[in-house]
């Protein structure tokens, strides 16, 4: 039997969205058709759902409008997002039979092919785990300002996951590719004592990110899987099996140049000099004087582009080149009005902070002067 047979009718807007978290989870791609969907579980208290790649699982706990049968089976995880996306009506029928499930939504209709829910894979558990609980939007802003160090395709697989370290009452999140570093802490006072170190895939905390939730999470480890649990999603993945380079040993201590710079002012220079910039290597060069930062990008055979503003910076003159990417994906994740710039010379790393709060910042590695 390829789906038990199940009735029940769901709103749309109130499952659509967990619904394409879990798609995104998916592998569209799998050899596999089964780890193409998703699993729909109908019980007495509500829809569950569960999605796979056999590293990342999610499980959602949803409200139903109304159940007649309940059930399980599998279905097309992106033909279900684009069913519900579409629906011309908020409520949605579900009627599963044998190897088909019927959708309808005011007076359009939908077959859909479902597959046994006993063949997906059983949803990953964390045996001989240490845990503890943090603010979630706290967690979120953590992930937010360390994830633009993960790298997406370096050879090097750790650095495509955030280091999570902690020690007693003190979590560091921690990115790196090499070329940037990023590090966020807080404190998780009342906590088991202990230390934990590990690395977690970039993917699941993209798609923790999207999460709308407010509350504590709870976070569950173990030497090769982390959980996350919230009211009504947990989250699972396997761990990168990788050691964490020592990434103190990057991180400046005699960058004694400051340089306080408006957030606004430094994203408007970066689009009016951004098509003279090298799409490679993201190549700018940074003159600091005094009260004034003077950015310059060149294209070979092309021309220049040159732009100047006010800054507060009292220090000797200084010329740094850097690929503006890494410089302008931080901004992106700043709120306050201005920031920090600490400098040193032309060939060492710049550290990045924000005025407001000390538990951010970034390390950014300059590039070769050419000239």
């Amino acid at each position: 039997m390829r789906g038990e047979k199940m009735k029940f009718t769901l709103k749309r807007n109130e499952v659509l969205n967990e619904i394409n978290i879990v798609k995104n989870i998916i592998n569209k791609k799998s050899m596999k058709p089964i780890l193409q969907n998703m699993l729909l579980n109908v019980t007495e208290e509500g829809l569950i759902i569960e999605g796979s790649d056999l590293e990342v699982g999610i499980r959602y706990k949803l409200p139903l409008y109304n159940t007649e049968e309940n059930g399980k089976t599998t279905i097309p995880a992106d033909k279900l997002s684009s069913i519900l996306s579409e629906a011309p009506e908020e409520e949605v029928a579900f009627l599963v039979e044998k190897n088909n499930a019927y959708i309808s939504s005011g007076s359009t209709n939908f077959t859909v092919s479902v597959m046994d829910a006993d063949n997906y894979p059983k949803f990953p558990q964390i045996e001989k785990e240490d845990s503890f609980e943090i603010d979630f939007e706290k967690l979120n802003e953590m992930i937010s300002k360390t994830i633009i160090g993960t790298a997406k395709d370096s050879a090097r697989y750790v650095f495509r996951g955030i280091l999570f370290e902690k020690k007693d009452d003190l979590l560091n999140l921690v990115a790196t590719d090499s070329h940037i570093l990023a590090k966020a802490s807080a404190n998780i006072e009342n906590q088991a004592e202990g230390e934990m170190r590990v690395v977690v895939p970039r993917k699941i905390l993209e798609e923790l990110m999207k999460i709308n939730y407010s509350g504590m999470v709870k976070i569950s480890y173990s030497k090769q899987n982390i959980k996350f649990e919230l009211d009504d999603v947990e989250l699972v993945s396997r761990l990168i099996d990788a050691k964490y380079p020592k990434y103190e040993k990057v991180i400046p201590t005699i960058n004694d140049k400051t340089a306080i710079i408006t957030k606004e002012q430094l994203l408007d220079s970066f689009r009016r000099i951004s098509a003279f910039i090298k799409s490679d290597t993201g190549r700018v060069s940074f003159y600091f004087k005094e009260n004034q930062i003077k950015m310059i990008a060149k294209l070979e055979e092309l021309g220049k582009a040159e732009d100047k503003f006010d800054i507060n910076y009292e220090e000797e003159e200084i010329r740094l080149d850097l690929n503006y990417k890494y410089l302008k994906d931080i901004l992106k994740t700043v709120s306050d009005e201005n920031v920090q710039l600490d400098l040193y010379d032309e060939e060492s790393a710049i550290i990045v902070k924000t005025e407001q709060n000390e538990n951010f910042f970034w390390v950014i590695m300059p590039l070769a002067i050419l000239e």
